[in-house]
């Protein structure tokens, strides 16, 4: 969940303990950089992406400049379902929750980065002063880095084919 004090986000898990603050400044200043293992990003109503920690730079291979010259529809050809298919804008967890002004996710998502490599991440989305008529005024993207993971698995499925070939070669 998220609560806004004092102009932060603070982001809050399972056991009440905040995990992440985004400060809500002025778009045109970067967000007070903290190491943390969860991306966040902040995004308008408008799909324009306002701001970006550290993580999140990180995991799209992208400068804090370069994110907050983008929209989230700029993804369009860059993102794909694990199953290899393209994830279509319409569907990001961001994307539903601008829609609908509710919470959205969580969805795994691959991305193709500037410099070709994938990088797979669990993203989820709030929004930001939800209105009853559906509407919000933006939301924060949160998403975890599932890269590494996803290339264990990978050698693990590997391995086991590999092994499973040698069982049936070896008779």
């Amino acid at each position: 969940t998220a609560e806004l004090l004092r102009g932060e986000i603070v982001f809050v898990n399972e056991a009440g303990l905040g995990v992440a603050t985004l400060a809500l400044g002025a778009a045109s200043r970067p967000a007070p950089q903290v190491e943390l293992a969860e991306a966040i990003v902040r995004v308008a109503a408008d799909g324009s992406i306002l701001q970006a920690n550290a993580t999140a730079q990180e995991i799209l291979g992208l400068t804090y400049d370069e994110v907050t010259r983008r929209f989230v529809a700029d993804f369009a050809q860059e993102t794909f379902y694990e199953d290899g298919r393209r994830c279509p804008v319409e569907e990001y967890p961001v994307s539903l929750c601008l829609t609908t002004g509710r919470p959205s996710g969580p969805a795994t998502i691959g991305v193709r980065r500037p410099d070709g490599k994938m990088s797979w991440a669990v993203f989820s989305a709030l929004p930001l002063d939800p209105q009853p008529d559906g509407r919000c005024n933006g939301a924060v993207v949160t998403f975890l880095d599932l890269t590494e993971r996803k290339a264990l698995e990978e050698q693990l499925r590997q391995a086991q084919r590999m092994e499973s070939i040698g069982r049936l070669a070896g008779g």
